[in-house]
């Protein structure tokens, strides 16, 4: 499992809901996590793996303070409230930062992999990360959200990599 990197189209491919939560689906939820924590993030969409449903694996502690794993299965924002900008990363776009305006808490409606039903109420950095997630359901990068200026700073960035690589 890898993670697709900006600017693959396949992070822009609108993600479907999970019709049933069966062995795979929970396989692929592990294997999220796996991934997730291997690439010490703290949140992870399926559509950055390539698979194109609505899954996101979260976790905000540091191997310090041990896993506490969140995984949510077709979650849907039911309530906003506030506003907070915070500087947010994408395991996706390696490199880039940028201060994003979100909900400062938000009340998600998901299910978990036992296709129970569960509410959660995530404040601050929780609330940023399950945007930030949900987000690339619908192929919105963090990129794209940024200024114009911001953003060709990074293509152009990207380029000289690219050319230093060859």
């Amino acid at each position: 499992m890898n993670i697709l990197i900006y600017p693959d189209p396949g992070l822009y491919r609108p993600a479907l809901p999970v019709d049933r939560i069966g062995p795979a689906e929970r396989k692929l939820c592990e294997r999220m996590l796996e991934k997730l924590y291997q690439a010490r993030g703290i949140g992870l969409s399926a559509p950055q793996v390539g698979v194109s449903v609505r899954v996101a694996v979260l976790d905000l502690n540091t191997p310090e303070l041990g896993r506490n794993p969140l995984v949510l299965i077709n979650p849907v924002i039911t309530h906003r409230e506030g506003e907070i900008i915070w500087e947010e990363g994408c395991l996706s776009i390696p490199g880039f930062r940028s201060e994003t305006k979100r909900s400062e808490e938000v009340r998600v409606r998901a299910q978990n992999p036992e296709g129970r039903e569960i509410e959660i109420v995530g404040r601050n950095l929780l609330a940023v990360v399950i945007q930030h997630e949900l987000d690339h359901f619908d192929g919105k990068l963090l990129i794209d959200r940024a200024g114009r200026l911001k953003k060709n700073l990074y293509l152009r960035k990207l380029k000289k990599m690219h050319r230093d690589r060859s």
